[in-house]
């Protein structure tokens, strides 16, 4: 497969499917492919150089939501969230959703 280049990717996708390589949704779809296989492999690697840390966002007491940021970058996967106070830094741990009504008295709106 050292022969790969977008030429010979696009015949071999196509001779996999039963669907000319000319025709519309098949042109459509490569895009969206190479896309999804990119965005793949960076959520498998996870490579440093597409690690993002954003230290600029602020939460609401009481509000549930938060907005990842995309200043600094686009996140692919979420590692860590850090809950920073004057007093102290709070690592937030992941839960189910159910954990986090139960524990909060509330389900997000």
């Amino acid at each position: 497969m050292s022969d790969l280049n977008y030429t010979t990717y696009v015949t071999r996708l196509a001779n996999m499917f039963p669907i000319s390589s000319e025709d519309a949704n098949f042109q459509t779809f490569i895009p969206d492919n190479i896309n999804y296989a990119e965005q793949r492999n960076y959520r498998e690697l996870d490579l440093i150089a597409v690690q993002v840390t954003d230290a600029t966002t602020q939460t609401s007491s009481g509000n549930r939501d938060f907005i990842l940021p995309t200043g600094l970058g686009t996140f692919i996967t979420v590692d860590q969230i850090n809950l920073i106070t004057p007093a102290l830094r709070l690592v937030e741990v992941p839960t189910a959703q159910v954990q986090a009504d139960e524990a909060t008295g509330s389900s997000p709106v």
